[in-house]
Formats: C-alpha cells, structure tokens, sequence
C-alpha cells in the first residue's frame, strides 16, 4: 500500500525516483492530498523538472491555499527559472501567509537582488536578519547587494559578520576581497590579498579566488604574479572571462601586446560584449 511517510522518507533520504514513484501513487489513490503533491514538487528539483515541480507546487497550493510553505517552493522553482517576478509575487505571498519566517524574506530578497531592486532586496535581507541573526548565508546575500550598489564598507561589514558567524567559508573571504579591492584603496589591497590568500587556503580550487587576487597583483604593480594566478584560475575554469581580461591587462603592462589582444579577445567571446581593458 502506498504511504505518504514512505514517500517523504525517500525524498528525505535522497532517493528521488523511489520517492517520485510512491508519491505518484498516494496521489492516484488520494487526488486532494496536497503535501504529496508538495513533496513530488520538491523531488522532481534535483532531477531539473522544474516545469514538473511548478505544476506539482500549483496543485498543492490550488487543494491548499493558505499553505505558505507551497507558495514558497514555487517561488524557488520560479527563481531558478530566471522567473524572477513570479518568484517575487510567490514569496510575497508565502510572507503574508507566515510573515514571522526568515528564509521567505531572504529568498524574496534573492528575487529582487536578481531583478535588479537592490534596495528592495536590502530591506528583505534586513528582516530576515532581523528575524534570524545568526543566518550566515543572509548576511553574504545583503552583502552582495550592498556590492551591487557599489556601497563597499557596507557590504565588507556584512562579510566580516557572516565570517564571525562561519570562519572557515572560502567564498565569503572572496567577497569581501572583492569588496576592498573595489574601495581602490591602497590601504586595502593588502587586506584583500590577505582575503584571498585565505579563501585559497581554504579552498584552493576556487577559479574566482585566484582571479581575484590577480587584480590585486596588477593594482599593485606585481605582473608576473598577476600572470599566473590568471593561469592558475583559468586551469581551474577555462571559460572565467574575469581571469582573461586580467590576464590580457597584465601582458598588455608588460608590453606583450600580441598575448594581451588574446586574452581580451577570449573575453569578449565569454561575455559577448566588447572590452574596453583600463589598468588602474
């Protein structure tokens, strides 16, 4: 006989096909049952049916509307969609149905950043840290946003907190390396290769880490070490267009121009736009 719990134990334990299979039964034999409608959504995400996942999530929240969790999974299934405003109109309504929950504020924060409304994006960020103070990953998402619009101390101070909160996170020393590399400080380009020294360390398969920390290389003069942290992160990612366009200005500052057209042109084919390389 099928059984829910038997479903939701195998999407749990990340048996997806199993716990596809029995829920589709639960539902042949029990067509109102929305949390098995909600489930078989969520099982069909690391399989990447999201258009699967939508309808699933949809008939969950047509048998039960007052569901906020339902509206909250749909709005995720939007977001990785790139249906950012849907994704938005969802979270939105998951927040008027629970509004004390902090992930539904972080993750209609992450639909605004993505669309743009950084400021709208702040204020969500702002809640849900509010609401959950020790939530690492909202203080990286604020801090992005606070990048975004180019406010550097503010998005360096949200960094340092996620890094209090979780010290050993390779990509949040990237972030706030990036951070105040951007402040064009002097004073802080040692801080940032301090940053992404540690983001190494700790990660020494991190492209953008590398990448990185070559701009701090050529902002402070140092070619050669620029250079090959380029070729570094550009063996760890071929196509990291950032790697490139550092690349290319660091042959271009020591006069090899020929390797330096190269470089930006494998850059432009990656970001499809073209490059207009400044070297600060």
């Amino acid at each position: 006989m099928p059984s829910l719990d038997r479903g939701i134990d195998l999407y749990r334990k990340g048996q997806f096909d199993q716990a596809i299979g029995e829920l589709t039964e639960v539902i042949r034999l029990e067509p109102s049952n929305a949390l098995a409608y909600r489930f078989r959504g969520s099982a069909w995400f690391p399989k990447r049916e999201y258009t699967r996942a939508v309808a699933d999530y949809t008939e969950a929240i047509r048998l039960e509307p007052s569901n906020a969790a339902a509206y909250s999974c749909r709005a995720y299934a939007w977001f990785v969609q790139g249906q950012h405003r849907r994704a938005i109109a969802d979270s939105s309504d998951a927040i008027r149905l629970k509004p004390n929950d902090a992930d539904f504020y972080s993750n209609r924060g992450r639909a605004f950043s993505a669309d743009g409304q950084h400021d709208k994006a702040i204020a969500d960020f702002t809640e849900s840290i509010r609401l959950d103070p020790k939530a690492t990953k909202t203080y990286i998402f604020r801090g992005n946003s606070w990048l975004a619009k180019k406010e550097y101390d503010k998005a360096i101070a949200d960094f340092t907190e996620a890094l209090r909160l979780e010290p050993r996170r390779a990509e949040t020393y990237v972030s706030r390396g990036i951070a105040r590399l951007s402040l064009l400080n002097k004073g802080d380009y040692d801080r940032a290769l301090a940053d992404f020294d540690e983001g190494i360390r700790l990660n020494a398969e991190h492209p953008l880490a590398y990448a990185n920390r070559a701009r701090a290389w050529l902002f402070k003069g140092e070619f050669d070490k620029a250079i090959t942290d380029c070729s570094h992160a550009l063996r760890l990612d071929p196509e990291c267009a950032a790697a490139y366009m550092s690349r290319g200005e660091a042959w271009a500052a020591s006069g090899r121009h020929d390797k330096a057209d190269a470089d930006f042109r494998k850059a432009e084919l990656l970001l499809k736009r073209p490059l207009v390389p400044v070297l600060r």
